[in-house]
């Protein structure tokens, strides 16, 4: 049975989950340090003060951003926390994207993010309707967060000083608002092609 293509992109669902640390070297400026969640932070200055880490996942489609979440302060994510995510999440659906629960919607979390999925995970998705589309591990061409939003995000804020975290979670809810369809749209497009190779490679994945 040949893949409906059009069909398939409108269940697509992609997820990202990103860290920011905003710090003070030792020219006392302050200084933003952007990394996904998961792997660890590379070197980039000694610390000598840090006004604290910022964790935000978000959750976004074909037309638009579908819900960003910002975590307290010095609180953990754990399965409990997403799962609690995925029920705001299909409350977003249900309210912006009439008739998209009845297809399934599918998940398709960055690289770093899926090769951490665990079973109670996993086991949260199917409870709240979803269903997780599989990648290789680590394999950012194959995930729309990493490829398209993340690299596209972090240059609009490279070299902008932040005094607070609410500076930044303004900044970067105000240009996720502002892209156009047309960008997210293009974003899981380019997804087609990408799919097709790593196909044709019989599952793995084709670096940029």
């Amino acid at each position: 049975m040949q893949l409906d293509w059009n069909l398939f992109l409108k269940r697509i669902v992609t997820v990202m989950r990103l860290g920011y640390t905003i710090t003070t070297p030792e020219s006392k400026q302050q200084s933003m340090q952007w990394k996904h969640a998961n792997p660890p932070s590379p070197r980039k200055f000694k610390v000598q003060a840090s006004a604290g880490k910022i964790m935000c996942t978000i959750f976004w489609d074909a037309e638009c951003i579908l819900l960003i979440d910002f975590m307290p302060q010095k609180v953990t994510i754990t399965w409990v926390y997403y799962a609690d995510l995925l029920h705001k999440l299909r409350l977003a659906i249900k309210e912006k994207r009439r008739g998209k629960l009845t297809k399934v919607p599918l998940l398709l979390h960055d690289s770093a993010q899926s090769a951490h999925m665990s079973h109670v995970g996993q086991a949260a998705i199917l409870e709240s309707g979803f269903e997780e589309m599989h990648h290789p591990p680590y394999s950012p061409d194959m995930a729309p967060s990493d490829y398209h939003l993340f690299t596209n995000l972090k240059q609009h804020l490279r070299g902008q000083r932040f005094s607070t975290d609410d500076e930044l979670k303004h900044a970067t809810k105000e240009w996720l608002k502002e892209q156009s369809e047309l960008f997210y749209f293009t974003g899981v497009e380019k997804l087609r092609q990408r799919y097709k190779l790593c196909t044709d490679k019989g599952g793995d994945y084709v670096e940029k």
